[in-house]
């Protein structure tokens, strides 16, 4: 069986952009400026997070499963229908 590795995963450079990156659960995470405090800051908060969960991110925002639209119509509006025609009449 395999067992948890205790090592963190490390902060790099992401070359094209100049900011740190480190990636967690499969998904890249920006920190801000390589070499600034503001990266190391971030970098902790979330490696705090990622490790207070089991070593998985809860859920954010963007990520979570967005409510669908009950009322979805799949018939041109009214309005459309209105603008359609009085394209089409000639005077």
């Amino acid at each position: 069986m395999r067992g948890r590795s205790s090592t963190l995963p490390k902060h790099r450079k992401h070359k094209a952009s100049g900011q740190a990156i480190v990636t967690l659960s499969g998904k890249m995470h920006y920190l801000g400026p390589h070499g600034t405090k503001t990266r190391h800051v971030e970098y902790d908060r979330l490696i705090q997070e990622w490790l207070a969960h089991g070593r998985r991110l809860p859920p954010t925002a963007d990520m979570r499963p967005q409510p669908r639209n009950r009322y979805v119509t799949r018939e041109p509006s009214v309005t459309a229908l209105s603008r359609s025609k009085a394209a089409l009449v000639r005077p």
